[in-house]
C-alpha cells in the first residue's frame, strides 16, 4: 500500500469520517447506466445492480431531480446531457480536453485511420476522445464507448502501465486483466497490439502526465480486412510522445 493512500486511510479512521454509502449505492447506478447505450428499464437495472425495484426506483429518482438522469420512451432512463459537461470539465482538469484534438486529427489523417484516446473508469478503458481522417466514420467506436480491458489494445495499455496501487484497484474492479507475460512484452515495445477478436484491429501506446503516471493510451483503430496495425506503430508512438510532452508542459 503506498503512503499517501495509506496516510488518506489513517486520517479518514482518526476523524471518525466514513464516505456516505446511500451515496455511493445511487453513485453506482451512474456507473450502470454508462453501459446501457439505449437506456434501460427498471426492471433491467434493478436485475443488474442485483437490488430490489422500489430501491433501484428510489435511486433512479434521486439522479433525475439532481438532473443526472432523464426518463424517456418506452419507460427508460438515460444519462442526461448534464453527464457530459461534467465529463468535459473533468477532461480539461486532466488536460485531456481540446488541446489534444489537433495531435489526434494529425495522427488520423496521416495514419488513414481512426485515433482514440482513451482513460480508464471503473476497470474498463472508455474513449474520451477521437479523430477520423477526413471527418468519416471509419470505425464503429463513437466517444464513450467502453471496451475490455485484457484484449484490447488501450486496456493492455493502461494496465502495464499502471502504478502498484492502481493496478490492485483495477484488479478490483475488472473482470479479468492482462496476464503478466503479456503486460512486460507491453513495457518492452512500448506499445500493445489488440487481440485478433471482431471485425477491428487496434494499436495503443501510452500517454504520461507531468507525474510520469500513464494517464491515457493512444490508438489507431480500422477493420481488420484493411487496417496494418505493425505499420502504423511509428506515428502513432511519436504522437503519443508528443501528447506526453504537451501535458508535461513540454509542447505548446
Amino acid at each position: 500500500m503506498d503512503t499517501e493512500y495509506s496516510n488518506r486511510i489513517s486520517e479518514t479512521q482518526t476523524n471518525g469520517v466514513r464516505p456516505l454509502s446511500t451515496v455511493l449505492k445511487t453513485m453506482e447506478v451512474l456507473d450502470a447506466l454508462a453501459t446501457f447505450p439505449r437506456g434501460v428499464k427498471l426492471f433491467e437495472l434493478a436485475d443488474h445492480l442485483a437490488i430490489s425495484r422500489p430501491t433501484a426506483y428510489q435511486r433512479l429518482l434521486t439522479l433525475v431531480e439532481a438532473g443526472w438522469v432523464e426518463q424517456i420512451e418506452e419507460s427508460r432512463y438515460r444519462l442526461s446531457l448534464k453527464a457530459v459537461g461534467i465529463g468535459g470539465a473533468a477532461l480539461e482538469q486532466a488536460n485531456l480536453g481540446e488541446r489534444t484534438v489537433p495531435l489526434l486529427k494529425e495522427l488520423a489523417a496521416e495514419a488513414r485511420e481512426t485515433a482514440s484516446l482513451a482513460v480508464l473508469q471503473g476497470g474498463q478503458p472508455y474513449i474520451v476522445q477521437r479523430a477520423e481522417e477526413g471527418g468519416l466514420l471509419r470505425a464503429r467506436q463513437p466517444v464513450g464507448t467502453g471496451f475490455p480491458l485484457h484484449n484490447s489494445a488501450s486496456g493492455k495499455v493502461l494496465f502495464a502501465f499502471a502504478d502498484e496501487h492502481s493496478a490492485r484497484m483495477i484488479r478490483a474492479q475488472a473482470d479479468k486483466v492482462p496476464d503478466e507475460a503479456t503486460c512486460e512484452k507491453v513495457r518492452a515495445d512500448g506499445y500493445a497490439f489488440s487481440d485478433n477478436t471482431g471485425d477491428v484491429r487496434a494499436v495503443a501506446a501510452p500517454v504520461f502526465d507531468h507525474r510520469n503516471a500513464c494517464i491515457a493510451a493512444l490508438s489507431l483503430v480500422g477493420p481488420v480486412s484493411r487496417i496494418n496495425a505493425p505499420a502504423l506503430v511509428e506515428p502513432l508512438v511519436r504522437t503519443a510522445r508528443r501528447l506526453t510532452a504537451l501535458l508535461q508542459g513540454k509542447e505548446r
